[in-house]
């Protein structure tokens, strides 16, 4: 048994229970640095398993919440609860059960990819067999080949971010922390990289994955927390999000120019139109009731939608920035 096997919760029953649904808990946990600089400020927040979103501009304290929980710095305030394990009193212990993935190159660079992801294999408790075996396992994982031999100075950005990955895994973790996956690979880089996050989150492991790209966000989680000035704006599932009712719909008609005169004299209020569609608000209307008009002044009636928000009108909309709306 590995020493990180070994490690045995120190909570009492009843706290686990509360927390044993979730995967972090943090309870009015708080970072003030020096001179008076809101880090996170009263974060109280139960994520689930499976994949979270952590979003927010800089400065927003995405980065202090992912310290505080690797045990990297201290709380000023509140607790929270990684796994079932307190971060004032098992941080050595959550460091085990978790991989990381920083933004930053953190690589040893007069080491090649094998040493590095054996190095980490030993620092997370694995014998120096198992170490080296992971290391080659691991890597064969991420797809990096023989220049797993080569120096890590020597790689590319797309590749220094598959090493990050590997040496994250190297002790096969059930909670990963990745911090802006996908910042400076190229699109096919990209693509690779959200195809392991999303084959990672399939086969059972927990993510928490920062990032600045939205769309990468929409692709591999199932659940978002919004931070913005060390506070939490909302934490929500994605499905609810972008699944939001929303009062616009969208029409097509054969005759849209006729059709708008015809909404307008129902009082059915349009927003917008152009030869190509027609944005109502059915705030108080039955949908059906368009429908009907259609009907009754033989109007070809090709689409009735509700737009689908994206996660990023969603983002920007919960931090009150102003942005222009497509309906596309």
């Amino acid at each position: 048994m590995s020493s990180a096997e070994s490690r045995t919760d120190s909570l009492t029953s009843s706290d686990l229970s509360d927390h044993a649904g979730y995967s972090i808990v943090a309870n009015h946990l708080t970072k003030i640095y020096q001179g008076n600089v809101i880090g996170l400020a009263d974060l109280t927040v139960s994520l689930p398993f499976g994949s979270v979103g952590l979003l927010g501009p800089n400065g927003s304290g995405k980065s202090t919440f992912i310290k505080l929980l690797l045990g990297l710095i201290k709380p000023t305030e509140g607790d929270a609860w990684v796994l079932g394990k307190n971060i004032r009193t098992d941080s050595m212990a959550i460091r085990y059960d978790v991989g990381y993935v920083p933004e930053n190159d953190s690589l040893q660079d007069n080491l090649n990819a094998v040493e590095v992801c054996k190095l980490f294999g030993i620092a997370s408790g694995l014998s120096s067999s198992d170490a080296i075996q992971r290391a080659h396992e691991v890597l064969d994982y991420v797809g990096l080949d023989e220049a797993r031999y080569r120096l890590v100075k020597t790689y590319s950005t797309g590749m220094k971010q598959r090493v990050k990955l590997a040496q994250a895994l190297v002790h096969d973790p059930p909670l990963l922390l990745i911090d802006e996956p996908t910042n400076g690979l190229d699109p096919k880089g990209r693509e690779d990289m959200i195809r392991l996050l999303i084959e990672l989150r399939n086969a059972g492991k927990t993510l928490v994955v920062s990032s600045h790209i939205l769309p990468d966000i929409e692709e591999i989680c199932e659940y978002v927390m919004i931070l913005h000035n060390g506070k939490l704006v909302t934490s929500d599932s994605l499905t609810h999000i972008l699944n939001e009712t929303s009062s616009r719909w969208i029409v097509n008609s054969s005759e849209n120019k006729q059709f708008v005169n015809i909404l307008e004299e129902n009082e059915i209020p349009v927003l917008h139109w152009s030869s190509e569609q027609i944005l109502v608000n059915l705030e108080q209307t039955d949908p059906q009731r368009i429908i009907a008009l259609a009907a009754k002044n033989n109007i070809g009636l090709q689409r009735l939608v509700r737009p689908r928000k994206t996660l990023e009108q969603f983002f920007l909309a919960a931090l009150n920035i102003e942005i222009g709306e497509s309906y596309e």
